[in-house]
């Protein structure tokens, strides 16, 4: 958790109790809600707008981009492990990427087991020793996004096929995770600041034209990740 340093919102170690009949560890408070529980709630009462889940989605995208950027994988990644901070009115004020207990540092290699049938968001490099990668938490992702679009018929056809693709069995199938970011951005409904972003407005205005010119810094991804922008822009073109 040191080490992660509160990336994708991480929560941040306080303080440890090492006495043996009861350890405990002390974090920063990173919400009540799960996803998925917000996400149920929100069904029982008739449901999110589109610009709610949009924003949802891009705000879960940004935050395992930030994971990545810092040097880790999570292979953990569902609705379970994204927390929510809400304020009074119960408006999300904060997105979070909990329990790092199967995270590990981007390359790192895992011995080789059977895999369960019954985790679909888990990549197969988790099992078969390949080297743990940031592309091995798009499947997790497309869960999550899946999840958010589900008996949505408001939701734009781009970002459902990008949602498939990035359950992919192949890495090379997935998209780059900053061409998911880019289509999302560009739905009108999910424009919003960064969880990190304090800037005024002005400063935000550079930034979105560096993302234009290619310039924002890239999750270690894969080489391709530059030739996946330009196609997500592609999509969006049609």
């Amino acid at each position: 958790m040191e080490d992660i340093a509160g990336a994708g919102g991480a929560p941040l170690p306080l303080a440890y109790c090492a006495k043996e009949m009861m350890p405990a560890l002390l974090m920063s408070f990173c919400g009540r809600d799960t996803l998925k529980q917000h996400l149920s709630r929100g069904a029982s009462c008739g449901g999110f707008s589109l610009e709610h889940v949009l924003s949802l989605a891009l705000r879960v995208t940004e935050r395992l981009q930030d994971l990545h950027r810092a040097g880790f994988v999570h292979c953990d990644l569902k609705a379970n492990n994204v927390t929510l901070r809400l304020d009074a009115e119960r408006n999300v004020e904060s997105v979070h990427i909990i329990d790092f207990g199967l995270s590990a540092r981007v390359w790192k290699r895992r011995e080789p087991r059977q895999r369960p049938r019954n985790k679909p968001w888990c990549c197969d490099c988790r099992y078969n020793g390949s080297p743990l990668l940031p592309e091995c938490d798009l499947p997790g992702l497309g869960m999550i996004l899946r999840s958010l679009f589900r008996d949505r018929d408001d939701v734009p056809r781009r970002l459902a096929d990008l949602a498939e693709r990035c359950s992919s069995p192949s890495h090379r199938g997935r998209p780059a995770l900053e061409t998911v970011r880019r289509c999302l951005a560009a739905a009108p409904s999910a424009k919003r600041p960064r969880e990190d972003e304090d800037e005024d407005e002005d400063e935000d205005e550079d930034e979105a034209a560096g993302v234009a010119e290619g310039t924002l810094a890239q999750a270690p991804e894969s080489k391709r990740a530059r030739g996946d922008a330009e196609q997500g822009a592609r999509i969006l073109a049609h």
